[in-house]
């Protein structure tokens, strides 16, 4: 790591519908949701306001989400596909060299999704 980067964290929860298209039988191809706890680590240099990113401008990428229907925003909203999607908006900020975004759908089942420049 350069001595220059700095690493943020954020925590926040998003209530969801959603609906997979699965090829077998299963609860999830019917319309339901979840409480999901999302966290958002990201390092890079910081600009001239001595920060990577402003928290406010993670939590909108979030929350976007929040009491909406996936579907509507992501093809297959499985929690692998919903952290990469938050991650890949918040990869496009440029002076972000590194993301790491986990989505929860309990306290016992989550999917990370991790992207570098690097």
């Amino acid at each position: 790591m350069n001595i220059t980067d700095r690493t943020i964290y954020w925590k926040g929860e998003i209530s969801c519908s959603h609906r997979l298209t699965l090829p077998y039988e299963s609860p999830c191809c019917n319309d339901h949701g979840h409480n999901y706890h999302v966290e958002v680590w990201l390092r890079g240099q910081m600009n001239a306001n001595g920060m990577i990113i402003d928290y406010t401008e993670i939590k909108k990428v979030v929350m976007k989400y929040d009491h909406g229907n996936l579907n509507d925003y992501i093809r297959q909203p499985t929690a692998e596909n919903i952290s990469e999607k938050i991650a890949r908006v918040l990869f496009d900020q440029s002076n972000v060299v590194d993301v790491r975004v986990r989505v929860a759908e309990s306290d016992h089942t989550w999917a990370e999704f991790k992207i570098t420049k690097e």
